[in-house]
């Protein structure tokens, strides 16, 4: 299953939001602490949107799946397109209130596929759904395990984490492009 085609879609489009989720909450207190100047509470704080609200948007995304499903490509590319501009106002810093906006569509966007990707995954092999699903997820645990430290080895760069960040914020972008070359 792993090798599947199929699977393999619905695991890189996983690894750009889900993954790219937590890759960024494992970073963001430390970049906003660096490069914004803010104490690690209120760094804390906003950091927290990119998980609460991916936790919100996972059932819209599932809704929209359930609802709407010939919306989902179009949710999916505004979700990636969202989060690589919430991803840029973290890089910028550019105020408390940026940085919590950067944060809320980072988290949305890591939240929103995941009614796609796991739906999509369970539909390729209904007789083996949860298999499916847990091979689709090896690929974002994946980006997580090797995305994590390269995102942190950037901190030790002049560019003090930035570039990591907008590492990740074009492979979002870039994500939302090669969609429209998959079938979801």
């Amino acid at each position: 299953m792993l090798a599947d085609p199929r699977v393999v879609r619905f695991g890189l489009l996983s690894s750009v939001s889900f993954g790219f989720g937590v890759i960024l909450s494992n970073w963001v207190v430390t970049l906003l602490q660096r490069t914004g100047g803010l104490g690690r509470g209120t760094a804390g704080a906003i950091a927290s949107l990119i998980l609460i609200l991916g936790i919100v948007g996972r059932p819209t995304g599932g809704f929209v799946m359930r609802w709407r499903p010939a919306l989902a490509r179009p949710m999916l590319a505004a979700s990636f397109v969202a989060g690589a501009a919430g991803t840029m106002l973290l890089v910028l810093s550019l105020s408390g209130a940026s940085d919590a906006l950067g944060a809320a569509l980072a988290g949305l966007a890591a939240g929103i596929p995941f009614g796609v990707t796991v739906t999509g995954a369970a539909r390729t092999f209904p007789r083996a759904a949860g298999t499916a699903v847990a091979a689709m997820n090896s690929y974002p645990v994946l980006a997580i395990v090797c995305g994590t430290p390269l995102v942190g080895l950037t901190f030790g760069l002049p560019s003090d984490g930035r570039l990591g960040f907008v590492v990740v914020a074009a492979l979002w972008l870039s994500a939302s492009v090669l969609l429209r070359r998959l079938d979801t």
